[in-house]
């Protein structure tokens, strides 16, 4: 069916990845309202050749998150910065694609940072107009080059613009605890990928993939509330409202960031610690039927005693992360499907990128092979 021909409901379901009653019920209301055709002004956006291939990227990575099909590696910026060319990550990733068929390399694309305390947090966030255009573009662009795009979302606005740009999400160490918030994941069914908490508490995980899972006649006829949708730089979006869950989430994968372990433990009992606390996350994943991914930043590397803030922090951490496959350190390996890391063109204003320059290109490049065929 041509994207013109699309009803509101089914546009929110194909481009959104919307719940099929979640869909009908906000459908009827942005109809009443007289607003369909901010939904069509989106899908008229959108490219018929970008939209397939997008579809089968979300199908394929829904597949790795629930541990059925391939692997993934996610290799991106911290957060998107402004006046910056990133056609060389693109083709990097391309060139890794084509080298590596039988996993799927996806683009970290955040346009939101959380912050514990203060610090820039985003084109998401920026006071300057220009910002949000900037992000908007990005996203447009590697949309357009057909590249997988995966982003962290910390509020149900980011979804609702960015959605159908995307192959898939997850949710920060700060936001799986929050009822509400694991709710839009729940009516989104894009595949999700949920981060261990800063204390590591495998519980809230386990807690937090079964409410993603969830719909409202689970939860007592509760409905969520999705923030705004089809917003953009120049629009603030459609509100809502509360909307039914019909099926919940199945796609959930969970995404290791490690936790913080004590300053003054011996280098040794760190590195056992990280092992045992990857291989309890397997066990979990099996349990679940979720597949794990293990981001090679964030508290994972002081695990290992390496600079969580060092920009080259993600070579150590492969390194160690392809010892303990194969020494079996790390149990139920065969869980583990892919990683994530922070890289980027230029050294970033947020978590230091690993920066694609020179020999460095090179060294990632042959460390993401290995860690494709040891996974």
């Amino acid at each position: 069916m041509p994207m013109s021909e699309h009803t509101t409901s089914e546009a929110l379901q194909h481009h959104w990845a919307l719940d099929s009653q979640a869909s009908d019920v906000l459908a009827e209301r942005i109809d009443v309202k007289g607003l369909g055709h901010v939904i069509e002004d989106v899908q008229a956006g959108l490219d018929d050749d970008a939209v397939e291939v997008r579809d089968n990227n979300r199908r394929i990575v829904g597949d790795i998150f629930r541990g059925t099909g391939k692997k993934i590696i996610i290799i991106g910026p911290c957060s998107l910065d402004v006046e910056v060319d990133y056609v060389p990550l693109y083709d990097y990733i391309d060139e890794l694609q084509e080298e590596n068929p039988e996993a799927v390399i996806a683009l970290r694309a955040n346009g939101a940072k959380p912050r514990t305390a203060t610090g820039w947090s985003g084109l998401w966030y920026g006071l300057d107009p220009a910002y949000r255009e900037s992000l908007f573009e990005t996203y447009q662009a590697a949309f357009n080059r057909g590249l997988p795009l995966i982003t962290e979302i910390t509020e149900g606005n980011q979804i609702g613009a960015l959605g159908p740009y995307l192959s898939g999400v997850w949710m920060g160490a700060r936001d799986i605890e929050p009822t509400a918030h694991r709710g839009k994941f729940a009516a989104y069914h894009l595949p999700t990928g949920v981060k261990n908490g800063a204390t590591g508490d495998l519980g809230i995980v386990e807690n937090t993939v079964k409410a993603i899972r969830s719909n409202s006649a689970d939860n007592d006829n509760s409905g969520v509330d999705l923030g705004t949708i089809a917003s953009g730089p120049q629009f603030a979006g459609i509100p809502t409202g509360i909307v039914p869950v019909g099926e919940g989430n199945p796609h959930v994968a969970i995404f290791t960031r490690g936790y913080e372990l004590p300053a003054d433990m011996p280098s040794e009992e760190k590195r056992a610690k990280a092992f045992e606390y990857i291989s309890q996350t397997n066990l979990l994943g099996r349990k679940l039927g979720s597949a794990v991914v293990i981001d090679g930043t964030h508290s994972v590397p002081p695990m290992f005693d390496i600079d969580r803030k060092s920009a080259n922090r993600l070579v150590p951490v492969l390194e160690e992360i392809h010892k303990g496959i194969e020494s079996g350190e790390i149990v139920e390996a065969e869980e583990l499907v892919g990683v994530m890391g922070e890289v980027g063109i230029v050294i970033g204003r947020t978590d230091p990128n690993y920066v694609l320059d020179g020999p460095r290109k090179e060294q990632l490049r042959d460390l993401i092979n290995i860690t494709v065929n040891l996974l």
